[in-house]
């Protein structure tokens, strides 16, 4: 009986030391990927007078997805988002606030034609769109950099 009751204890005590202990915390949910293209506009002015206000409508894959802060011409915009990687067509929409009244969109033979750009994985695209000469031309620049 002795023999019996010990062997219980033990198969109690062994049962007690296999039980899994107190579980750790579950560690923090990784962070938000980063952004991996960013759209910058600006332009050129002649004279402080003609630094009135402008934004830029952001168009990828045939649908709107979003717009830079409105800031003054000659002021960098920036829009940026995480996009799948691969070629995307992009389009941008540059509007001007006159002196008055309300906000008015560049003329379309004014505005950048769509054009592709590719995002590649870990790396960041950038698109640098700038106007010249009262926004009657303008030059884009696409780079990649590697992601941080």
């Amino acid at each position: 009986m002795r023999k019996r009751a010990f062997l219980a204890l033990a198969c109690l005590l062994a049962a007690a030391c296999a039980a899994p202990g107190p579980v750790p915390p579950t560690p923090p949910p990784p962070p938000p990927p980063a952004d991996n293209l960013r759209v910058s506009v600006e332009e050129a002015v002649g004279t402080p007078e003609t630094d009135a206000m402008a934004y830029a409508r952001v168009f990828l894959d045939g649908q709107e997805a979003g717009q830079t802060p409105v800031a003054r011409r000659s002021d960098p915009k920036t829009w940026s988002a995480r996009v799948a990687p691969g070629n995307h067509p992009l389009r941008v929409e540059y509007w001007t606030l006159p002196g008055a009244g309300d906000w008015e969109k560049l003329p379309d033979y004014r505005q950048p034609r769509e054009r592709f750009v590719r995002v590649e994985p870990g790396t960041i695209t950038r698109v640098k769109l700038r106007f010249a000469q009262g926004a009657k031309s303008y030059g884009l620049q696409v780079s990649r950099e590697a992601a941080p």
